[in-house]
């Protein structure tokens, strides 16, 4: 569901207390590594012209991704009430209002 900037961390620090799928380190990805997902989706012909990119992302195995923005955990630099979003529609990256805008979270960890 769509929650603020900090409702997304505490149900990120939620999945790491109930040690989520056995993990405790899951994070909101950097505004820097959420648009890898689209882009990856992308490259697989996916945009929001053909097949919207959250299509993508249920059809191989991710559960619910909605069409809709995600938070990063990147604050905005110029305007420090705004994070860094990203459209799973469309790909487009802009900004929420921490405290007003309700986006979705995308839960992930650390390559290994």
């Amino acid at each position: 569901k769509g929650m603020t900037w900090g409702d997304a961390f505490k149900f990120i620090e939620s999945l790491n207390e109930q040690k989520y799928a056995g993990y405790n380190d899951w994070r909101l990805p950097s505004k820097e590594e959420l648009p890898t997902l689209v882009n990856f989706a992308k490259g697989q012909g996916y945009t929001n012209y053909t097949q919207k990119i959250n299509e993508y992302f249920n059809m191989i195995g991710f559960k619910n991704v909605q069409a809709y923005a995600y938070w990063s955990s990147t604050t905005h630099t110029s305007y420090t009430t705004f994070a860094w979003v990203v459209s799973m529609w469309d790909g487009h990256v802009g900004d929420g209002d921490l405290n007003t805008s309700f986006e979705y979270g995308w839960p992930v960890r650390s390559g290994q």
